[in-house]
Order: structure tokens, then C-alpha cells, then sequence
């Protein structure tokens, strides 16, 4: 995932509180069970020095009701000396494995970064000869758009008989749903051009979603479009079995993605330049602004600190001294993921955090490269 939308929450240069907190409610009690998690993150901040007011400012927004229901975490970060203007406040539908706050310089975005990982932005077809009905989802788990698209050809339907006047008729029925599977292919490709999906899940009306594949045929769109077995616009369908192959088609679209950046990453570190590897190789790339995408496996920095300068992010090392060699003039020292994220923020690099082949970074972090770090050789003869 792309980091520079978060630019703006990195770079404020004084103490911020980053607060990451379960808000579901999916039960009467939801009231209840908010506070009890509000609790754990007030404990955390107190305990880290966080101002009054900012405790104060933070509770207003976590213990309000959000209006929503389902699983969902509220990710905070305030400024100390603004807490009433949060530098970021995100309702995210998925829950936060833990209730997570913390209080400095740096702020604290992983459990944020980690439901961003598992949220697959996509786009729901559920199909039938006369339209269908398009959902659009964010990045955030969010359902920004949710409409029927209905082609206006109304013949539909076959009927059984015989001779010239049968074979117009049937003709005439499936010219009807080619042009309204017309009509959904070019709102697909609207909604795509607008809005990025990773992945396009269609459904529905074997017919209907054998057109639409059809058109979509040649097109972008193609290469991101996987037909499911459950769901449709049909009265009966089982929600159920939809959501669960929904949701198996993220996982898998999730998994391909990591893999994707994971071969990437050992094809460039073969290749001895365009990747790095371990704490010392990455930083270095940081400091030269080098990092197309950040590879972490999160656990195994946990007990990790780096430097940085407060009012500088891209300014890090493994040292207070490193970081004022290269101009650091407020250095500060925090948790290495939260530092190197912080840092590739600033720079506009990208994310992945990936699980299961920790063996594959050293250090438990990598990175790769948008050009080639190592000190130019002398040419022969100079």
C-alpha cells in the first residue's frame, strides 16, 4: 500500500497520541464493551504522559456512537498542541487486533497499516440479463457506492414456440441482453477508472455474467475479474454463502499480493542493487530516499528502536550521532517500524507487511529499490 496519503500525520514535528481502538457493536451491549476498550487505551496513554486535554479529546471521539454497526476500529492521531484537529481519524471495518495507544514523536501506525493490509479494495457485479447491482469498496473496508444499473431493454424473457416470427423473437431477446450486459460493462469500467479495485468479483446470471466477462474481454479490467459461484439479484440468494466467497477471494487476492512484492524483492536482491536487505541496508536506503517499498515482518522488530530527528522523518540511523551527522537537530529515538514507516511516508514509498516468510528478511525488514544505492565504482583508469 502506497504511505504518502499519510504525509501530512507524520510531519507535524511535536507530540502526537496515535490511538487505535475496537468500536464494534453488533449487540446491545456495544455501549458497554466501548468503554471497557476505551479504558485500555486511556490506561495506555496515561501511563505514556499524554496531556489531559488529549486524553480528554480523544475519549469524545472513541466513546461516541459512530452510527454504524459490524466490526470496526477507530484509528486516531492528535497533535498535543491541536488536539481538537486530529492530523487523522479513520473508521475502518475491520477489527484492530488490539487495543493499541501511544504518546510521543513518533506515532504508532501499525495496527492501523495492519487492517489497511487485510482491506482489499473492490468491486461487487451481481448480475442478471436486465442490469446489475454494483458495490464499490474502499480501501478502508468502507461501501462507497451501491446502485442497481438497469440496461432499459426490457425483453427478456424466451418463449416456446416455432417458425420465422419465433426465431425474431428469440433473436430480439438475446440482442435484449447483450445490450444490457453493454450497459454494466461500461459502468464497470467507470467505477474501475474511478475508483482502482484490486480485484472486480462478478455474480449472478450464468448468461448475463458470460456477457459482461465477454465485453470486459481485452479490456484492464479483464486481468483484475474473478467469477463467483454464490450471490446474484435473484430473491432467495444466500447472502450467507456470498459474503464467505467474497471474503476467500480477498484472502486469496491478499496472499497473491505479498508474493507478488516478496518474488520482486528476491529477484532485485539477486540482482545485488535494486534491493536491500537487514536494518543497516535499509536505513541507508532511507537516507538516500531510495525505497520504492518497504518489506516488514512487523514481529520481528519489536524489540528494535532507530533515531530520527523530530521535525524530520526522512532523517534516520542506528545512532543519535548518525542521525545529527546528517542534520538532525531534535533526535529522538522510537520503535524501528514506527521510525521507518514514519520515514517512508514522508518519501511517498509503499508497504507491505508479510507474514510467513520472515526467513526472507534479514532483520525482519527489506526493501525495494527505485534506483541503485551502492557508491559508484572508478572507472578503470582514472
Amino acid at each position: 500500500m502506497h504511505l504518502g496519503w499519510l504525509s501530512e500525520t507524520v510531519t507535524s514535528g511535536g507530540a502526537v497520541a496515535a490511538v487505535h481502538v475496537d468500536v464494534t457493536r453488533t449487540d446491545p451491549q456495544g455501549e458497554h464493551t466501548t468503554q471497557l476498550h476505551w479504558q485500555a487505551v486511556r490506561d495506555q496513554l496515561g501511563e505514556q504522559g499524554a496531556p489531559d486535554p488529549v486524553v480528554d479529546a480523544v475519549e469524545q471521539r472513541v466513546t461516541t456512537p459512530t452510527g454504524e454497526g459490524g466490526e470496526l476500529g477507530r484509528h486516531l492521531v492528535l497533535d498535543a498542541d491541536h488536539p481538537d484537529e486530529p492530523l487523522l481519524d479513520l473508521l475502518v471495518e475491520h477489527r484492530p487486533t488490539g487495543d493499541a495507544a501511544s504518546f510521543g514523536p513518533v506515532p504508532s501506525l501499525v495496527p492501523l497499516l495492519r487492517a489497511l493490509d487485510s482491506a482489499v479494495p473492490y468491486l461487487l457485479v451481481e448480475a442478471d440479463r436486465a442490469g446489475a447491482d454494483v458495490t464499490v469498496v474502499d480501501f478502508l473496508g468502507r461501501h462507497v457506492r451501491s446502485h442497481g444499473v438497469e440496461g432499459g431493454h426490457e425483453l427478456l424473457h424466451k418463449v416456446r414456440s416455432g417458425g420465422w416470427s419465433h426465431r425474431r423473437m428469440q433473436s430480439r431477446v438475446e440482442d435484449s441482453w447483450e445490450r444490457n450486459a453493454d450497459a454494466v460493462v461500461a459502468h464497470v469500467r467507470r467505477l474501475v477508472d474511478a475508483h482502482h479495485p484490486e480485484v472486480v468479483l462478478l455474480t449472478g446470471d450464468p448468461t448475463a455474467c458470460g456477457l459482461v466477462r465477454d465485453g470486459l474481454a481485452g479490456t484492464p479490467v479483464a486481468d483484475r475479474l474473478q467469477w463467483l459461484r454464490a450471490g446474484g439479484r435473484a430473491d432467495g440468494v444466500d447472502r450467507d454463502a456470498l459474503d464467505t466467497e467474497v471474503a476467500d477471494a480477498l484472502r486469496k487476492v491478499r496472499l497473491e499480493r505479498m508474493g507478488d512484492v516478496v518474488a520482486r524483492f528476491e529477484a532485485a536482491r539477486g540482482q545485488d542493487s535494486l534491493a536491500s536487505t537487514g536494518l543497516p541496508g535499509v536505513v541507508g536506503a532511507v537516507q538516500r530516499a531510495a525505497v520504492d517499498t518497504l518489506l516488514v515482518a512487523v514481529d520481528a522488530l519489536d524489540e528494535t528502536t532507530l533515531f530520527t530527528d523530530r521535525k524530520n522523518p526522512t532523517l534516520v540511523g542506528t545512532s543519535e550521532s548518525e542521525v545529527r551527522d546528517l542534520g538532525g537537530q531534535d533526535v529522538v529515538e522510537a520503535a524501528a517500524v514506527d521510525v521507518l514507516v514514519r520515514a517512508c511516508a514522508a518519501q511517498d514509498a509503499s508497504l507491505e507487511l508479510v507474514d510467513g516468510v520472515e526467513g526472507a528478511l534479514e532483520d525482519g525488514v527489506g526493501a525495494l529499490l527505485r534506483f541503485d544505492v551502492r557508491p559508484a565504482t572508478p572507472t578503470e583508469g582514472a
